[in-house]
């Protein structure tokens, strides 16, 4: 959300969004042991904490699998089944990398992750021009709503699979929230297409 936010605030104005962001980084700074308490509470934490360390420790895992088939991948929820080849922390389990980029290139090899870049490309390229171009208030304001979610979407993606849910992690569930995106962004192709047909954008 708060990434959100400041996307917005960095579509309004170049220099309020380096201000604030400025100011966040200061607050970070001044707050800085109130974080690392909060830090430290998670650590303590087993779960918490073999959840953070499960998810780097996941990476040469990761690798290997990538190796086995890099242009096409294993398949649609397929990895699952092979991390269990590999020790991860010396135990030989299965897993799910809680990364939506690892997952489409473990499931979609390269080609799949070639493939959403482009498409998410599109899309921001598309509201980009729109929020220019566009003669009224409501296509221009939801081209930047768009853009600034779409922004915390693609980087919360780093984090869990929140844009292309996988099966064996949040499920299919997870599309409860993130049909949200894709609805939006089918929005933004209409209403683009609206004043494409309009002549006001090319």
């Amino acid at each position: 959300m708060l990434i959100a936010l400041g996307s917005l605030v960095w579509l309004r104005d170049w220099r309020s969004g380096l201000l604030a962001t400025l100011v966040a980084g200061l607050a970070a700074l001044l707050f800085l042991p109130v974080v690392q308490d909060f830090l430290a509470t998670q650590v303590n934490d087993p779960v918490q904490q073999w959840s953070t360390y499960s998810r780097f420790a996941t990476w040469p895992v990761v690798f290997e699998l990538f190796k086995a088939s890099p242009l096409t991948g294993l398949g649609p929820a397929n990895y699952a089944y092979y991390t269990s080849l590999y020790p991860l922390a010396g135990y030989f389990v299965q897993f799910n990398t809680h990364n939506n980029y690892f997952d489409i290139l473990l499931q979609y090899g390269l080609v799949g992750l070639l493939l959403f870049s482009w498409l998410a490309i599109a899309i921001l390229r598309t509201a980009w021009v729109l929020r220019r171009s566009a003669g009224d208030g409501f296509s221009r304001a939801y081209a930047n709503a768009l853009l600034a979610g779409l922004v915390a979407v693609l980087i919360s993606g780093t984090f869990a699979d929140w844009f292309l849910p996988f099966i064996y992690n949040i499920g299919i569930n997870g599309f409860q929230a993130s049909i949200y995106l894709w609805l939006f962004a089918g929005g933004l192709m209409s209403i683009a297409s609206l004043w494409q047909q309009a002549g006001s954008i090319v």
